[in-house]
């Protein structure tokens, strides 16, 4: 995976659909978990398999050297949030295609 940085808009095409992420805000929720919550457009397409919904479009990020992936994900027509079971501050975030894992996409986390 190659370790280029990435710049948004970014549109990634995961099980035939297009998903495209205009920006992103980094937060907490209300258990005090990291969320990354990115506004664009295409989320509200999400595609099935074996009769389960899937998500097409993945997310982690990287703090201190570590790796966290998400761990739970809600969708919409403005776009997709995804929270962390964790309260580290993102440094750099990947985004990949549920189907293409290996092509990762790296956003740096900080303005």
């Amino acid at each position: 995976a190659g370790a280029e940085e990435t710049r948004l808009p970014l549109s990634i095409t995961a099980h035939d659909n297009t998903y495209t992420f205009k920006e992103f805000t980094v937060a907490k929720d209300d258990k005090g978990n990291t969320t990354i919550a990115f506004r664009g457009y295409g989320f509200t397409v999400l595609p099935f398999r074996n009769g389960k919904m899937i998500v097409a479009v993945w997310c982690s990020f990287t703090s201190g050297g570590k790796e966290y992936e998400w761990e739970q994900v809600q969708t919409g027509k403005e776009g997709i949030t995804f929270t962390f079971d964790t309260s580290k501050t993102p440094e750099t975030i990947k985004l990949y295609a549920e189907d293409a894992r290996d092509k990762k996409y790296t956003l740096k986390a900080g303005k």
